[in-house]
């Protein structure tokens, strides 16, 4: 946060209860038009499950009819779960938005996710932009918002080479966490079948989830200090996501 405190805190110990906490979690693999995912919704399962196992009443939205939104899952019904948990949160707490599928950065600049009938040469009217997910957390007067994002964030039809990096558009609004599998301009990927981590763990999940569960499980609570010191906040998991997925870089030249 802008003040220098951290923003969310997952889950604390031996302190009083944290305010009410909410998420809306969204994984697509099936898409109209784009090529399928192996991972997106298992990645967006496992993190509910976890954030559920920390306290948040979490809102899955999925396209195989397994969840707790409405159909069709598009643009508008994304942003209509998100309102609906900002109004359940009644400016108080803390709201999440996971998103793991499709996503694309357009000439603009604007970073897009693709709900299911994305198309990447419309994205302004077919894909979700997470610039107004931000705008919409901020209007609902919710204290503590945070936006993770598992996705590709490349120019449609170009590589990540050839996609130019620009300066980051979202503002870290004092209250606001963002953390992304990749840079402007990159593309994210899955593991290879059997693919392990520095533990010896196959993975089954995308490489940033992968992480990102790890974190969530209480790998990230570190305080500064060499052993955990009960309190498990956003900035530990990002820091440990970005150490976890730089080793990975270092040691398979497939991974981001």
């Amino acid at each position: 946060a802008q003040d220098g405190r951290d923003i969310g805190v997952f889950r604390r110990e031996a302190l009083p209860p944290l305010g009410r906490r909410l998420a809306v979690v969204v994984g697509i693999d099936e898409y109209e038009s784009l090529r399928r995912l192996d991972y997106a919704q298992r990645d967006a399962d496992d993190v509910g499950r976890e954030l559920e196992a920390i306290g948040f009443t979490v809102l899955r939205m999925r396209i195989d009819g397994r969840d707790e939104a409405p159909r069709p899952l598009s643009p508008t019904a994304i942003l209509a779960q998100i309102d609906k948990m900002c109004r359940v949160a009644q400016g108080s707490g803390t709201v999440l938005f996971y998103f793991s599928g499709h996503g694309f950065e357009n000439p603009k600049g604007q970073t897009f996710v693709c709900p299911f009938g994305a198309d990447p040469k419309q994205l302004e009217l077919t894909a979700l932009d997470l610039e107004d997910v931000q705008k919409r957390l901020i209007a609902s007067g919710v204290p503590q918002r945070l936006l993770v994002v598992d996705m590709c964030r490349n120019e449609p039809g170009k590589s990540a080479t050839e996609t130019p990096i620009r300066l980051e558009r979202f503002q870290k609004a004092q209250g606001t966490g963002l953390l992304f599998s990749t840079a402007p301009g990159s593309r994210s990927y899955e593991p290879s079948a059997g693919m392990k981590d520095e533990t010896g763990a196959v993975i089954q999940n995308g490489l940033f989830t992968h992480y990102l569960l790890r974190g969530l499980r209480g790998e990230a609570d570190r305080g500064g200090q060499a052993r955990s010191d009960g309190l498990l906040t956003f900035r530990e998991v990002a820091y440990f996501v970005a150490d976890g997925l730089a080793g990975m870089s270092l040691r398979n030249s497939q991974c981001e």
